[in-house]
């Protein structure tokens, strides 16, 4: 490869990176992929820092002292923190499209959710009916930035909320959030059947017509049709991925703790960082 070649795939990189970290998913994505790494970091330096106050040779390889690196340690875990807490503060802000999805679903939408609420029916609960399903969406994720945000501001006080009340409010909050993960799951599943179903109906009609016989634009329709088939479920991974591995963090944040290792939280989510930097990458390109 010539250096001119090389330095303009590099800079190819450099662009969609920089279009990746300007969609709202990259730029979350970038930031809780730091939130998550720092306690994994932080570990890692901690057992240098033992290692190396065990075995005097490494000492020589590692110059920095063992108070330095505990100090190194702390400082990553604060800094965690701190962007834990400005992605909290960038998701105030989600209230905003969460009202303009609402008023999208329902012109009207406080004598739409009067309706929703006071006249109950199983038929508000049908996830096959999308519009049943979005707004269920936006009412849940509500509740979950409403009461974030609420813990934030009474955390600092902001707000008098007793921690009690606080209490109330995080498990409210999170388990909204739980509830529509797990939501976003049943309807994943359901749309893995339909792609399914269409991938092996295609595979059907094209051994049917492999034996009588394609015509040019028969041949072209399906290849098309495959194509955008295999992108769809490209996308429907994409999103599963995400959907499916916050379902163990959620749960475990709304029940008291499933596991007592923060090492998993920050494994987890780095995975769930992954795939919404990769989700934000793919719809760059």
């Amino acid at each position: 490869m010539s250096k001119s070649s090389s330095s303009s795939c590099f800079h190819a990189i450099i662009s969609r990176a920089a279009r990746t970290a300007m969609t709202p998913t990259g730029l979350d994505g970038g930031l809780q992929l730091m939130a998550y790494t720092g306690p994994v970091a932080a570990q890692i330096v901690l057992k240098l820092a033992e290692a190396r106050a065990k075995h005097p040779h490494l000492q020589k390889v590692v110059k920095s002292d063992t108070g330095r690196l505990t100090e190194l340690a702390g400082g990553l875990l604060r800094g965690s923190g701190n962007i834990s807490e400005a992605r909290v503060i960038m998701r105030s802000f989600g209230l905003l499209p969460m009202l303009d999805w609402l008023l999208r679903l329902h012109p009207n939408p406080l004598k739409s959710l009067v309706n929703f609420f006071i006249h109950p029916s199983l038929s508000n609960l049908d996830l096959r009916n999308d519009k049943v399903y979005q707004t269920l969406r936006v009412i849940l994720l509500s509740i979950f930035y409403v009461g974030e945000h609420s813990v934030w501001l009474g955390t600092r006080r902001i707000l008098n909320l007793t921690p009690e009340q606080l209490s109330t409010i995080s498990k409210v909050s999170i388990r909204s959030w739980a509830i529509d993960i797990c939501m976003s799951a049943v309807k994943l599943v359901g749309a893995y059947r339909r792609l399914m179903a269409r991938k092996a109906a295609l595979q059907a009609q094209g051994e049917v017509g492999e034996e009588e016989g394609y015509s040019l634009t028969e041949k072209k329709a399906d290849t098309e049709e495959a194509n955008k088939l295999e992108a769809e479920i490209a996308t429907w991974k994409r999103t599963a991925l995400v959907n499916f591995a916050w379902i163990p963090l959620t749960l475990h944040w709304s029940f008291g703790g499933l596991w007592e290792n923060p090492l998993i939280t920050s494994a987890i989510g780095t995975i769930v960082s992954l795939g919404k930097l990769n989700i934000a990458w793919e719809s760059v390109a």
